[in-house]
């Protein structure tokens, strides 16, 4: 006759199995004795999950979650880095539109310093620190997540790793290129906003080239093209679906560049008969200025919170 299963307490054995409520323990027996076995497939799911039969947790056939099923990770966020502060930005706009120069051809004036931007922006330091700094970040998360319970590494070990390659450069122009392009739409945007269209055509667009070159090019430096995670990560950029996106240095330097252009329309409709409240001078200053402060808020936000 065929030994029947004995069946376990769920109170007498708690301890000893370590259950909690709504887990399998009633369904296991003691040591060298076979499951209980149910005509139900509630219960037969549950054995299989608890005992690994065909692994229904895994497979998805079973209501058990596998416990190595983690949530989709966040957009990669940079370490905050002084070398990526736009300390070029503020000294462009007070050499170009200081008291100096406040009067005289805005078109020429916008082109001058848009030229002087691309230089300091894409071809020189900057563009190379951003990228230096992207590859840093990326490379101490990737340790981060390999070496979870191990020692720390030092920083002269991580430093050997980061340096510039050819890649890298042709990164930095393929970012240029990109947000050169990108100015379209967001001229586009300013025109849905309220900017002028029959007139100051060029200054419009100029003025979408200066807001692509200070919040695009940071941007794809960082989040570059030919990464894995590119699309999924502009996706929650361009939707603002950033976790903790004010430690975002980068991320926080764009925002604050859009929100400085929508604030520097206020002082235009004003009755102050000034030659700085020519379009668009102010939207131009707010650009520069809600850049600069977005990022530092980015910076201190992240090294301190």
């Amino acid at each position: 006759m065929q030994k029947k299963g004995k069946k376990v307490s769920f109170s007498s054995k708690r301890k000893e199995y370590g259950s909690g409520p709504g887990s399998n323990s009633e369904l296991v027996t003691v040591a060298n004795e076979p499951v209980e076995k149910n005509d139900s497939s509630d219960d037969n799911s549950d054995v299989g999950g608890f005992l690994g039969e065909g692994f229904k947790g895994k497979t998805g056939r079973g209501p058990h979650r596998n416990v190595t099923d983690t949530p989709k990770p966040s957009i990669f966020t940079p370490e905050p880095s002084i070398a990526s502060l736009p300390i070029h930005l503020l000294p462009i706009l007070y050499f170009s539109f200081g008291p100096a120069d406040a009067k005289g051809d805005i078109y020429g004036r916008m082109k001058r310093t848009l030229i002087i931007l691309i230089i300091l922006q894409c071809f020189s330091f900057y563009g190379i620190a951003l990228t230096v700094n992207m590859k840093r970040s990326r490379w101490k998360l990737k340790q981060k997540t390999k070496n979870v319970n191990s020692k720390k590494i030092t920083e002269s070990r991580k430093n050997t790793h980061i340096s510039m390659d050819n890649g890298d450069i042709l990164g930095i122009l393929f970012a240029f290129f990109i947000s050169i392009l990108a100015s379209v739409p967001i001229y586009i945007v300013l025109i849905l906003f309220g900017a002028p269209i029959s007139s100051y055509t060029s200054l419009t667009f100029l003025l979408a080239l200066h807001i692509s070159i200070i919040a695009t090019f940071p941007l794809l430096c960082t989040y570059r093209v030919a990464s894995s995670d590119f699309h999924y990560c502009w996706v929650n950029l361009l939707t603002f679906q950033v976790d903790k996106f004010y430690k975002n240095q980068i991320y926080m330097m764009a925002v604050g560049a859009m929100v400085g252009c929508w604030l520097g329309v206020i002082p235009i409709p004003l009755d102050w008969d000034r030659p700085w409240q020519a379009w668009p001078i102010t939207l131009l200053v707010g650009t520069y200025v809600g850049a600069t402060v977005g990022n530092l808020i980015g910076y201190f936000a992240g090294r301190f919170l």
